[in-house]
């Protein structure tokens, strides 16, 4: 088997691996967001959840970028 080959297999893999993270990431936050107000709740709840929110958003992105695929900033 040629070093080629083998090291496809593997970056397979870890395509595979950071989709599936990253769609298993995107199914809780959806969870979160359903179950749960962000811009009405209280202070410091809102400020948690906002960074929360933002985090969320910023590895979703980065991990879309790792596998090749481009965002928008608004939808």
């Amino acid at each position: 088997m040629s070093a080629v080959k083998v090291y496809c297999e593997k970056l397979i893999i870890i395509f595979s691996i950071i989709a599936n993270y990253l769609y298993d990431l995107a199914q809780k936050y959806n969870y979160f967001y359903q179950k749960n107000k962000i811009l009405d709740s209280e202070k410091t709840t809102k400020q948690f959840r906002l960074i929360l929110t933002q985090a969320v958003g910023k590895v979703i992105k980065e991990g879309l970028y790792l596998l090749g695929i481009k965002t928008v900033e608004k939808m």
